[in-house]
């Protein structure tokens, strides 16, 4: 009897559009931020600020899915090139590229001398790295570890 082969396609397109989409939705959360960020001749009320956290919070949430649905497909696919020094160099510029961005919006939330909403800014970016490394990278490198070997 053939086996049948598992054709994970579909899913796979289903993965890059959500990356898409979440892509599209941190792009807008970033643009209103900025824009609310400089309307307001004075940021430090606790309601201004936290509606700044809030739009802050989606974007590291978005910038997680991100990294998250764009490196899940790696685990269907069945057969991965060999990981050159090119592709290691390009998968880390790519990480570093999305996680700069949360450093990015703490820097911000300082020029607009907002310390604590940076602080608790910083801390969230933080908490959403280390989940990045464990539901992203690490699993992406242990099969590319697999794969080599």
């Amino acid at each position: 009897m053939p086996e049948v082969e598992e054709d994970y396609s579909d899913f796979i397109g289903h993965l890059a559009n959500a990356s898409s989409i979440a892509s599209l939705f941190a792009g807008f959360t970033l643009t209103v931020l900025f824009i609310l960020i400089t309307r307001f001749p004075d940021p430090s009320p606790i309601l201004i600020q936290s509606v700044l956290f809030l739009l802050s919070f989606l974007f590291d949430l978005f910038t997680f899915l991100v990294s998250w649905l764009g490196n899940l497909d790696i685990r269907y696919i069945k057969d991965l090139p060999p990981y050159t020094k090119g592709m290691k160099a390009c998968g880390f510029l790519e990480s570093f590229g999305i996680s700069a961005f949360g450093i990015v919006m703490v820097l911000v939330f300082i020029f607009f001398k907002l310390d604590g909403l940076a602080l608790i800014s910083l801390m969230t970016w933080s908490v959403f790295m280390i989940m990045s490394y464990f539901f992203t990278y690490k699993p992406t490198f242990e099969k590319r570890r697999m794969k080599s070997s």
